[in-house]
């Protein structure tokens, strides 16, 4: 090899170790603007409307920042953490003071889930979840991040295409589909020693009501259930249309007492929406005859004369609002 030859090798070696290292510079800071997300960043839109690329980058300082594909910043670098999710938005991390919180930001900077969250994840296409600085709980928004569930959730649990929540206690169940299903819920109660379960998993009566308003309508059931058993009727102004006090207050004056034994079964015995929204429940209940001398007892004893049926219908009056409005005691066939 003569020497012209040595050194066109050597001048293409150094250029082939140039060009190297060039490309590991670029991927490296490409990396570095786009750290944090693995769906595609969302595009900017400019003040005329037409859509640019947007890049996340990092300033001198460590924090994040949006600017479109010419370099013109979009967002200042405010962030702690910035990265897409969904098609159109950002989650990103505040620090303030000593918390670090993470909210949604859309690409012009305003907020739409705010900065309360110690983590917001994706779940599924339907449901993205975040979860509260404050207490640990949780809430569930749309790939839009609008609210699915306006209060929050202590636990959830995926399973497959269904989603169980638990709130308060209560256990509700969603499907997965084109939207979000309430297929089932699971409402216990308890106070002193007076209990119910209802268990409801049939979409015709699921839909009749709301989520919450078998929660709310569930408190009324156990209130009027403890009101029943202590025989004190003013106990159910609250929960009870001014037009039907009498009627209810007419089941305490009956000569017949519940001991409070625990509910088997409550269930909702029939639905009407020809004078508005009413829910009707039944429950088989044992009653003995009140003694004046003798007060009934959990101890009571019982036999299969004492059965009896308790009817409580809720109707939805002029304001939206559930109401007891009829209770009923039946003699139920031996």
């Amino acid at each position: 090899m003569n020497k012209h030859t040595r050194f066109l090798v050597i001048f293409l070696v150094a250029v082939i170790l140039i060009l190297t290292a060039a490309i590991v510079v670029f991927h490296m800071s490409v990396n570095k603007e786009t750290a944090g997300g693995s769906e595609s960043v969302p595009y900017a839109v400019n003040r005329d409307d037409s859509e640019t690329e947007s890049v996340i980058f990092e300033d001198d300082n460590g924090l994040y920042g949006l600017r479109d594909e010419n370099g013109t910043i979009i967002l200042e670098a405010e962030w702690a953490e910035l990265e897409p999710i969904g098609d159109s938005y950002f989650k990103a991390r505040l620090v303030v003071r000593s918390d670090s919180l993470y909210g949604v930001i859309d690409s012009e900077g305003d907020v739409v889930v705010p900065f309360v969250y110690d983590e917001i994840e994706k779940q599924s296409d339907l449901i993205y979840t975040a979860k509260l600085a404050e207490d640990g709980r949780y809430y569930f928004y749309d790939p839009e991040f609008r609210l699915l569930i306006s209060e929050a959730a202590d636990d959830f649990t995926l399973e497959g295409t269904f989603v169980r929540i638990d709130i308060d206690g209560d256990e509700y169940v969603w499907r997965q589909g084109t939207e979000l299903e309430l297929i089932g819920i699971n409402i216990s109660r308890y106070s002193g020693p007076v209990s119910f379960t209802l268990n409801i998993d049939e979409s015709s009566l699921l839909s009749y009501a709301e989520w919450w308003e078998w929660r709310d309508i569930s408190e009324m059931l156990i209130a009027f259930l403890d009101a029943y058993r202590s025989g004190h009727p003013d106990e159910l102004n609250a929960i009870t249309d001014s037009s039907s006090q009498l009627q209810v207050e007419s089941v305490f004056s009956e000569k017949l007492q519940w001991n409070g034994e625990k509910l088997t079964e409550l269930y909702v015995y029939s639905l009407d929406n020809a004078d508005g929204r009413t829910i009707y429940f039944e429950t088989s209940i044992h009653l003995v005859s009140k003694d004046e001398d003798t007060a009934v007892t959990d101890k009571t004893i019982v036999n299969a004369d004492d059965l009896y049926k308790l009817r409580l219908a809720f109707k939805e009056n002029a304001e939206g609002k559930w109401k007891l409005y009829e209770a009923l005691v039946l003699k139920q066939e031996s």
